[in-house]
């Protein structure tokens, strides 16, 4: 349609993109001189000549296309414009629908031109060509054309080639080709003789795109804006989705991005974009917006209830365990100060926290144990949560570590393991799926792919990955037929065979080959249990739509009445963390804990948000978690409980306050009868939560029984006592300290691991201490190795009358026995 100064677009027309013009030319490149603010946008045909000068137009162009600068289309969008292509493109803000303002637009021209005499003027001449891909196979039905000549002047043959007559041998043209499925590419001619010229085109395969960023959640109050961010790789087009429904192009007016303005509380839900192209798409994850109701708070003051466990002398008689509800602050986002821009992430991240905390006593037994509850909840500055994965990489075989392998993460390089094999990532922000491949240097073993999981809340995750040594190569002849077995078990029959006939191997051009292959065969037999670790450790798929999708299972029958627990669906994971304790679940019971934590200050380390500042956290610094264990073997018949009772020693403003309690049962060693060992936890020296002077806290080991201290590590004890103040007045059924300062090691009997995660710190120094190293790991308690303190602990003997019993009976006789037990301990410390 024409308007009174050059054709108009409604909406719902097709902008005139004449890809296929039949007369020989060619698109310009895009202007943009002009941004949308007043009456419109003005990209006028003179205005584009002036500032880019006037040979980047031809003089009389023969169309004009138009798009946004989020390459949407007029009709897109739903704008209507006008075009001229002597004139220019112009938008009118009064002309749009609905009070809708012009987007920002930019524009192309397109030109004649036509085959030089240079390229096309030598009838006796031809040009011969080849379409392959990378590895040589040759692409029928490929479109061919020059570029001084657009539109399709050949196709490829079932060969991939073809002949083109009329073109110079020595015009050096540029030849393309296109064929669905891979990516357009150009190559140029090259004469091989007098009359004819040769061209070959590789074309790549056309990659699906996968996401790069995905949306986040967000928290708004009604009339706020709100912008939803979405990228992907390669070449790609984006819808936006709500609550699963297509959101209108020509409404929204989105591209990579979703800005939603003037937020209503209908618009709350769930947001994911789909990034698709020729090749396939991907579904983003979803994020969830929360539209707050005016004068809603984001943040209920109120605490929930969050029960700890109390130590057992701290609970009545023969009424079971005591808890204690100390509260806890969801870990919800909070909106921002002013809402948001156009922007994709907010400015500052504020979440619910702790905003207050109370003192308390609890009564126990002997003792009165001190307890910080929180009081009141409330939005605070939050730092983002960073996923951490740690790890080794092992022979599945011999366990030996994957030294220096490269660790790729997708097809990027990311670092390498260390000489023990361990490996670090940090999750990058909104990866929704982590596949990491470790490529060990000697080629001795196969690549290992794994989907490693990690707690997008910022928790840590270990994970012990197992590598396949590759089989001992065979020779075949690939002139004939042959056959390879598949299966582990020597005494086994194979699980099947792989079958190859004659003439199954080629070339990289596709040519048969008929001479020796040399191949290996690395196949996971099923009924190996000891290979099942090095299998893969995700099977999923990504369907036609782009959506992560489990394998199919068949024969598996499911109940939907336990859709809610014990059995939740892959996607409700998080639903699964968050069940309440009355929700189905699976119960398991071991009739002694082996472990018990407590801290004055509540902190959850499955969830770093729940840090709360104070002088008597556990943690200090909620970015570094140092974790601290000192080895204590047992010279005794049973496994021992041992406690570390933790105070402040030298802090003035923590000194004779408790941080915490910790409690572990002793581990039997499997070569020593007779002995165990503990790998205790104790709070580490340093700076307080204030960063303003050192503590050296108090540690006290306990072992509950009877038992006595009968040695210390000579390296740690001469420590001790050149780095004063001494510890108090020593009982010899204890073991005192004023912790190091310095992380010292293994030869001290002391274990200390910084983390980015107080889990994983805790999991690598544990590692360590059982294995009685610095830099190993071990699943095995090795009682003997780097032991920091020895306790002799004995069983009453059955029928017994007790020391005071003993005294009232027979006094020379009990003291006695007390005089001859202290010259055994003396002689064992000597």
């Amino acid at each position: 349609m024409w308007g009174l100064e050059g054709p108009s677009l409604h909406p719902g027309q097709p902008s005139p993109a004449l890809e296929d013009w039949e007369e020989a030319s060619e698109w310009t490149s895009w202007f943009n001189v002009d941004h949308p603010g007043g009456e419109g946008d003005f990209e006028s045909l003179a205005a584009i000549r002036f500032y880019y000068g006037p040979a980047r137009v031809c003089p009389r162009p023969l169309a004009l296309e138009a798009r946004t600068t989020d390459w949407a289309l007029p009709s897109t969008v739903g704008e209507r414009v006008h075009l001229n292509p002597t004139r220019g493109f112009w938008c009118l803000n009064r002309e749009q629908p609905r009070g809708r303002r012009c987007s920002n637009y930019h524009v192309r021209f397109r030109c004649p031109r036509g085959c030089s005499p240079k390229t096309c003027g030598c009838p006796n001449h031809i040009l011969l060509g080849s379409v392959v891909t990378p590895s040589g196979r040759p692409l029928p039905g490929a479109k061919v054309s020059l570029r001084d000549w657009p539109g399709t002047v050949a196709t490829s043959d079932a060969h991939g080639t073809f002949r083109m007559p009329g073109v110079c041998a020595s015009s050096q043209t540029n030849v393309s080709a296109q064929v669905d499925g891979f990516s357009a590419g150009t190559a140029q001619a090259q004469a091989n003789s007098s009359i004819s010229a040769v061209v070959t085109i590789v074309l790549d395969k056309l990659e699906k795109p996968h996401l790069v960023k995905h949306p986040e959640s967000r928290v708004r109050e009604a009339g706020q804006n709100v912008t939803f961010c979405c990228k992907a790789s390669g070449t790609k087009k984006y819808s936006w989705f709500h609550n699963g429904t297509l959101l209108d192009r020509r409404e929204h007016r989105y591209g990579a991005h979703l800005e939603l303005r003037g937020l209503r509380p209908d618009q709350a839900g769930t947001y994911h974009c789909k990034a698709w192209n020729d090749a396939g798409s991907v579904l983003s994850g979803a994020a969830e917006l929360i539209v707050l109701a005016p004068g809603q708070p984001a943040c209920d003051p109120q605490p929930r209830e969050h029960l700890i466990k109390l130590p057992d002398d701290c609970s009545q008689p023969g009424s079971g365990p005591a808890y204690l509800d100390v509260g806890l602050c969801p870990d919800t986002l909070c909106p921002g100060p002013a809402g948001s821009g156009p922007r994709c992430g907010d400015a500052g991240s504020r979440c619910c926290s702790v905003r207050r905390l109370e003192s308390r006593q609890i009564h126990c037994s002997s003792y009165v144990l001190p307890v910080k509850v929180v009081a009141e909840c409330g939005c605070q500055k939050c730092p983002p949560p960073r996923g951490l994965v740690r790890g080794r990489v092992l022979a599945a075989d011999t366990g030996e570590p994957l030294r220096f392998a490269q660790i790729l993460l997708g097809l990027e390089p990311i670092g390498f393991t260390s000489y023990q094999g361990d490996f670090t990532i940090e999750v990058p922000r909104s990866t929704q799926r982590l596949v990491v491949t470790f490529v060990e240097p000697s080629g001795d073993f196969m690549d290992v792919v794994r989907v490693l999981p990690f707690d997008p809340r910022g928790a840590g995750v270990y994970h012990e990955v197992k590598a396949m040594r590759k089989k001992s190569p065979v020779i075949l002849d690939a002139s004939q037929s042959n056959t390879l077995p598949l299966g582990e078990l020597e005494d086994a029959p194979p699980v099947g065979e792989l079958v190859l006939p004659p003439g199954a191997f080629r070339t990289a051009d596709g040519e048969p080959y008929s001479g020796a292959v040399e191949a290996r065969v690395t196949f996971v037999d099923p009924r190996d249990l000891t290979s099942a670790a090095a299998a893969p450790s995700d099977l999923r798929f990504v369907d036609s739509d782009g959506e992560l999708a489990p394998l199919r299972t068949y024969g598996m029958p499911g109940d939907p009445t336990e859709a809610k627990g014990p059995v939740y669906p892959w996607r409700s994971l998080r639903e699964c963390q968050e069940a309440p304790v009355t929700a189905s679940h699976f119960r398991f019971a071991r009739m002694e804990a082996d472990k018990y934590e407590y801290n004055v200050v509540p902190f959850r380390e499955g969830a770093p948000a729940s840090w709360t500042g104070d002088l008597l956290a556990w943690w200090p610094n909620p970015q570094e978690f140092r974790a601290c264990f000192l080895k204590v073997k047992v010279q005794g018949p049973q496994e021992y409980m041992i406690r570390s009772h933790n105070v402040g020693g030298s802090h003035p403003r923590t000194q004779g306050q408790l941080y915490g309690l910790r409690d572990a049962r002793s581990v039997r060693d499997p070569q020593r009868p007779g002995t165990s060992a503990a790998c205790l936890e104790f709070k580490c020296s340093g700076m307080l939560f204030d960063q303003r002077q050192v503590d050296r806290t108090l540690v006290t080991i306990i072992p509950q029984g009877s038992c006595r201290r009968v040695a210390v590590n000579g390296l740690l004890q001469d420590y001790l006592a050149r780095h004063p103040p001494p510890a108090p007045a020593d009982d010899p059924a204890t073991f005192a300290m004023l912790a190091p300062l310095d992380p010292l090691g293994h030869n001290y009997g002391v274990y200390t691991v910084t983390d980015q995660s107080p889990r994983l710190a805790k999991e690598i120094a544990i590692g360590r201490c059982f294995d009685g190293s610095s830099d190993g790991f071990s699943r095995e308690m090795k009682a003997d190795a780097g032991t920091a303190v020895t306790f002799q602990c004995r069983e009453p003997v059955a029928g017994r009358p007790s020391l005071f019993q003993r005294l009232l009976e027979s006094p020379a006789t009990a003291l006695g026995d007390i005089r001859r037990e202290m010259s055994e301990v003396a002689q064992a410390q000597a």
